[in-house]
C-alpha cells in the first residue's frame, strides 16, 4: 500500500472510532399513527407526555415533534377539538430500531395511544430547514 492509502485508511479508522462514541448524525422521520379510539387516552396522558419531553430534549436527539391532525381544529387552543391522527418526530439515531426503541419508551405507546407497529420510519436528509 502507498503512503497516501495508509493515511486514508488510518483516517477512516479514526472516523469510525469517533462515530461509534459520538452522537448519532442520522435524522429519522417517524410518522406514528394513533390506535383507533385512542383520543380519550391521548388526552388523559398528554400532560405526562409533555412533562417527559424535557428529559428527551436535553439529550439533543429529539429535533422535532408534534401531533398530526386529520383536519384544521375548530379551536387551536383546545386539544379536545383536535381530530388526532397520530404524531410525527425527527430523532437522531444510529438505526431504525433505535427509533422504535425510543418510541416504545413514550407514555403514548405505553398507554396504548401510539400504534408503533404501523409507524412509518425513514432516514431523513433535509434539503431546506427554516428556523421557527
Amino acid at each position: 500500500m502507498s503512503n497516501s492509502s495508509n493515511t486514508s485508511l488510518l483516517r477512516l479508522q479514526q472516523l469510525q472510532r469517533t462515530m461509534a462514541t459520538s452522537t448519532p448524525t442520522t435524522e429519522w422521520l417517524a410518522i406514528v399513527p394513533d390506535h383507533p379510539g385512542a383520543l380519550a387516552k391521548r388526552l388523559e396522558v398528554r400532560p405526562t407526555h409533555f412533562a417527559n419531553l424535557s428529559a428527551v430534549t436535553s439529550t439533543g436527539r429529539l429535533k422535532f415533534g408534534g401531533a398530526i391532525l386529520n383536519d384544521k381544529p375548530a379551536d387551536p387552543a383546545d386539544p379536545k377539538t383536535f381530530d388526532f391522527a397520530g404524531s410525527t418526530i425527527i430523532y437522531l439515531a444510529d438505526s431504525k430500531q433505535e427509533v422504535i426503541d425510543f418510541l416504545k419508551k413514550d407514555i403514548y405507546y405505553e398507554s396504548g395511544v401510539w400504534d408503533v407497529d404501523n409507524a412509518q420510519i425513514y432516514a431523513l436528509k433535509t434539503a431546506i430547514r427554516e428556523p421557527l
